[in-house]
């Protein structure tokens, strides 16, 4: 890669517009439902504030959230990383700066501390006795360049305290962004990694891992729906209750902020696009920074639901990105029903009113499982009876996250030639259709039976799909 090209920041960066189309038409469809948009009550401490990072502390029944804004002393150049906390994820504490020991000096870091990943009871023997680890951004630049990744410990998520052998990851940037924006999950056995890294020669997502929390080792480049030269700015989130075990949030080029998953290495899929009322797609000095998922010690809380917080600009305008005003939005998003089709197999030409053999393979991807009483697939069309049959119903029970069922089933074609759409999906009765949509094209073509001459052989179907 050319050292041309854009850095990271932590608003959205350009691309030249026929790339930036490319890359919108090549781009997956979101499987999720929509999301629902939510209003967090928490004052501004500064002109922005972004890049959050949500937990749920069950000790003390509370929520608690750290982020990056800018310093009410705007004499002072830099941002900070503020903690408040709330008893039901909407009304929050009023906003404190938190405290680094030792201060920060201009030797460590002048512009930010910023860009917080926050764990909860890490263990480890580097980590053991703290209740709090987080990873965050630093820049020895007041301009954002040169960034590194840093570790600090605390007790009350207010104080907290450097370690010894920071910086954790250092890039040589030659005056390029860095490395920076880590997001960490703790998985039984190791602490996985994911941050930002350009450094003119290189761009894109890396991902790490670590056995202790601090030693991190097999970098490696990791590839998201948008290709392996997309924005950085990611956090992961890890949930063992369902198909996938990683759910990752990221900025695409300033038009959205979108969640994906994969399983443990697999290809990442896109799940959702978070784009809120009033959201300005391709204006530059007004993207939002990603992401930051709702954490729980299980899983999703309530089961099934993703709550996500990120920057949000609003319709303003600015020409200087430190005049920005950010504000923290959420949004909640449904990933109990998701299916994703494996394969279709129908014939490509049938002949008026004839039968003819059809199959459909699809993968529960959700994290609740699929029953008989409930789910079944269904034909998406308004003339539920085109092909005979609307409804098809499972052929086993339970189908639980992670495993596949086959639909097998005989179809009737129209007793008019034409084409038609041969489209299907798995749906809840009474509370939704979900998922891809398994779709495929079947051509009646020639003459009804009642037509044919007697003694004429029969039509066959055509193979197909």
């Amino acid at each position: 890669m050319a050292g041309d090209g854009p850095r990271p920041t932590r608003r959205a960066r350009s691309l030249p517009l026929g790339l930036l189309l490319l890359l919108v038409a090549l781009a997956p469809r979101a499987l999720a439902g929509p999301p629902r948009f939510i209003d967090l009550k928490l004052p501004h401490p500064g002109s922005y504030d972004y890049a959050p990072s949500i937990l749920y502390d069950d000790e003390e029944r509370k929520w608690k959230a750290w982020w990056c804004g800018r310093r009410e002393d705007k004499s002072q150049p830099g941002d900070d990383v503020y903690y408040a906390e709330s008893v039901d994820r909407l009304t929050w504490s009023r906003p404190l700066a938190v405290a680094f020991t030792p201060q920060k000096t201009r030797a460590l870091y002048l512009g930010d501390a910023c860009d917080p990943s926050v764990l909860k009871n890490p263990g480890g023997t580097v980590f053991g006795g703290w209740k709090y680890v987080m990873y965050h951004t630093g820049s020895a630049r007041a301009d954002d360049t040169d960034a590194t990744i840093h570790v600090v410990m605390s007790n009350d998520g207010k104080q907290w305290q450097r370690y010894d052998g920071n910086p954790l990851i250092k890039c040589e940037a030659a005056g390029h962004y860095g490395c920076g924006q880590p997001s960490v999950v703790r998985l039984a056995d190791r602490f996985v990694l994911t941050y930002a890294k350009s450094t003119g020669a290189f761009e894109g997502i890396m991902r790490a891992e670590s056995t202790d929390g601090v030693r991190f080792s097999n970098h490696q480049q990791w590839c998201v729906p948008h290709g392996c030269r997309a924005s950085p700015g990611i956090d992961i989130m890890h949930d063992p209750s369902g198909y996938y075990t990683y759910y990752i949030g990221y900025v695409a080029e300033g038009e959205a902020i979108l969640a994906g998953a994969t399983t443990l290495g697999g290809p990442m899929t896109l799940l959702q696009k978070l784009t809120p009322p009033g959201w300005i797609a391709g204006d530059r000095t007004t993207g939002a920074s990603v992401a930051g998922f709702f954490r729980t010690g299980t899983g999703f809380r309530p089961p099934g639901k993703i709550w996500t917080a990120f920057g949000y600009p609003g319709l303003a305008r600015f020409t200087n990105l430190k005049q920005t005003e950010q504000e923290l939005k959420a949004a909640e998003w449904d990933v109990t029903n998701l299916a994703r089709q494996e394969a279709i197999s129908v014939p490509s030409s049938v002949p008026p009113g004839g039968t003819f053999p059809a199959t459909i393979t699809l993968r529960n991807i959700g994290t609740a499982a699929w029953t008989a009483e409930s789910h079944s697939l269904g034909f998406v069309e308004t003339s539920q009876n085109r092909w005979g049959v609307g409804r098809i119903r499972l052929p086993r029970s339970p189908v639980r996250p992670g495993e596949t069922v086959t639909f097998s089933f005989t179809g009737t074609a129209p007793a008019t030639p034409g084409s038609f759409a041969f489209n299907w999906q798995m749906v809840q009765e009474s509370v939704e259709w979900f998922g891809d949509v398994a779709a495929a094209t079947v051509t009646v073509t020639g003459a009804p039976a009642s037509q044919r001459p007697r003694g004429a052989a029969p039509i066959r179907p055509s193979p197909g799909g």
